[in-house]
């Protein structure tokens, strides 16, 4: 499960364990990159911001049975061109004015590759082995047609090799993982940063009948992301020569926890997790930092380490089959966390848990078999108000609508109209997500 949904339920990946009576959740591309500019600290009363966002993402993947396993090769590419124009009440050399920004550029160009053999069996083992290449940067980007920073290609590079095993042994389902990750971050204007990685995951599951008890723990591990390493590069001369000679960037690094119980019978199924992340070097931009001490002020920000970052929640999901075809599914979750102050602003320390909302809820509605082959989905998500020391977000409910239908066995279609009633919300201050919009997409397999 994540965000109140399963990680993987896809009908055309016969490795996925599709389960029709959940909503349909596919494999997803992500660009690890990210805009160098990500929200606007404005003064006195907020300001307002226009973001036209062109986004090209190419996926391909290819997956053959070769008898003794699953053999499974994905390559995929995000490139994005954004335009940002800002305007409020600035504080600028000159001091508080009424004033404007715009931003343009290419933001994110990021491509990748994976390999997995799956589904293969070893010592009456069951296993998986995998590898994967990402390569993240940016193009130019300007500021007020002045250029703001230069281009960076290869920002960050990000190499891992995988594998996880699945046995049955006494009393229980062993399933074991390790993945070795390695990284290299062109910092332009700093050191170049690198580091690799030892992440060993174990997994107990034991079945009383229908139900399953289910517990596990597993090394987390995330280097910084393109945007981080581009301002780490930029600000770093200037903190040096403040006297901050011990300026590095450093890994996330930490552990994940998990129990919890599930079960499922014909027409009703549930599951109930307990959950803790303990995360060491947790990094954040510190706009409030480059104030103090570089006097510089949006979009330029120190990106720091804090000694820890721990969340703490608990996720209880529903599932229930009703009559003529539908099937109905929910799920609560609770987070709470905690974060170490900052070495820079002590007093006020960039708070990631605007982004974590306490509350959030996800509810969904199938209809399958409309015509024949076909289904219809209405998904509502809710997230509570979220507060920090910079942002403070409203909460709000998406609702979205989605119709899948197969005509042939190897060729899907799907309509999808996102934000149905045209809400205006944010997951991130001052920058608006989009508005009503609809989607239409075709898969064919070959």
């Amino acid at each position: 499960m994540k965000d109140g949904l399963p990680v993987l339920n896809d009908p055309d990946n016969p490795i996925a364990g599709y389960d029709p009576d959940y909503p349909v959740v596919r494999e997803t591309y992500f660009s690890l990159a990210c805009a160098p500019y990500c929200k606007l600290n404005l003064v006195y009363r907020p300001g307002d911001n226009y973001i036209d966002r062109t986004t090209n993402r190419f996926a391909f993947s290819f997956l053959r049975d070769t008898g003794s396993g699953l053999f499974n090769l994905a390559l995929y590419s995000n490139t994005s061109l954004k335009r940002e124009i800002y305007y409020g009440i600035f504080k600028t050399p000159a001091g508080k004015k009424l004033t404007s920004m715009s931003f343009d550029g290419r933001d994110d160009k990021t491509y990748g590759l994976r390999a997995l053999f799956e589904e293969f069996k070893f010592f009456r083992s069951t296993g998986t082995l995998g590898l994967e290449f990402q390569n993240s940067g940016y193009g130019e980007i300007e500021k007020n047609n002045q250029l703001f920073v230069p281009a960076n290609k290869t920002a960050l590079r990000r190499y891992a090799l995988f594998g996880e095993l699945k046995r049955e042994i006494p009393l229980f389902m062993l399933n074991v993982g390790l993945r070795v990750e390695s990284w290299e971050g062109n910092a332009l204007g700093a050191p170049n940063i690198s580091g690799t990685e030892f992440m060993p995951t174990v997994t107990l599951t034991k079945d009383f009948g229908n139900l399953q008890l289910f517990a596990g723990v597993g090394r987390v591990y995330r280097p910084p992301r393109a945007e981080e390493i581009l301002w780490f590069g930029r600000e770093y001369s200037a903190l040096k020569s403040s006297g901050y000679t011990g300026y590095k960037l450093k890994a996330e690094r930490g552990w994940d926890y998990e129990i919890g119980l599930r079960k499922k019978v014909e027409e009703f199924g549930f599951s109930i997790r307990f959950f803790r992340y303990e995360i060491r070097n947790f990094i954040v931009s510190n706009f409030e930092a480059a104030e103090r001490l570089l006097g510089e002020n949006f979009p330029h920000r120190i990106i720091e380490n804090l000694r820890y970052f721990r969340l703490n929640g608990a996720e209880l999901g529903a599932l229930l089959k009703l009559p003529y075809d539908f099937s109905f599914y929910s799920s609560y979750a609770y987070q709470d966390s905690k974060i170490s102050s900052s070495q820079f602003t002590p007093d006020k320390t960039p708070d990631p848990t605007v982004l974590v909302p306490k509350h959030k809820l996800s509810l969904v509605l199938i209809k399958k078999n409309l015509l024949k082959k076909d289904s219809l989905a209405l998904t509502g998500n809710f997230y509570s108000r979220r507060k920090g020391y910079y942002e403070e977000v409203p909460g709000f409910g998406v609702f979205n609508v989605s119709y899948r239908l197969v005509p042939l066995e190897n060729i899907s279609f799907k309509f999808a109209l996102n934000n149905l009633f045209n809400k205006k919300y944010f997951y991130v201050e001052n920058y608006e997500m989009p508005g009503r919009n609809f989607q239409i997409s075709m898969r064919v397999n070959f």
